[in-house]
């Protein structure tokens, strides 16, 4: 008679840490769906930050281009506009800022201001020099030969443009 009260108690107690066993895993379980949730609800609005204060770092910069004399400096529109392609497309409002981008572009070909052409920007970022260098002094000297060639900077704009679906 005590050998079956041993076993019994010896199977409830195995299926008791069985249970306690089962319920750890299903808390791990919950715990790391909870991980996932808040990481990807926290990078979502991390995204959304990162879209807003982008669009309102160009909103700001762009704002004071209302006419040529008043153009901001190409490596700060650069910049900016470097980072606002990755975004574009995602808000109703990018077609208008990318409308902004091209007169942006168009007035600064027209400018003879070496910091407000984006021509000027185009041959430093690609030469990695600074703005008394012999090639910026060429641009200013002969820009004419470089109209041409100023399409080739919107090609990636529009590339990113088409690929994002605003046509």
């Amino acid at each position: 008679m005590f050998e079956i009260s041993t076993v019994s108690t010896k199977d409830q107690f195995l299926e008791q840490a069985k249970a306690a066993r089962l319920e750890r895993a299903l808390e791990r379980k919950r715990e790391q769906a909870t991980i996932v949730i808040q990481a990807y609800t926290r990078s979502y609005f991390a995204r959304k930050k990162l879209q807003h204060d982008t669009r309102k770092e160009f909103d700001e910069t762009i704002l004071e281009f209302t006419e040529v004399n008043k153009l901001p400096p190409s490596i700060d529109m650069y910049k900016v506009i470097r980072r606002l392609m990755f975004i574009v497309g995602e808000d109703s409002s990018d077609k208008e800022r990318f409308e902004k981008i091209c007169r942006y572009i168009i007035a600064s070909i027209d400018t003879d201001s070496l910091k407000l052409s984006s021509l000027t920007n185009h041959v430093l970022q690609q030469n990695d020099c600074k703005e008394d260098h012999p090639s910026i002094k060429m641009v200013q000297s002969q820009s004419s030969c470089f109209q041409d060639q100023e399409f080739d900077i919107l090609d990636p704009i529009f590339t990113i443009l088409v690929v994002k679906g605003m046509k």
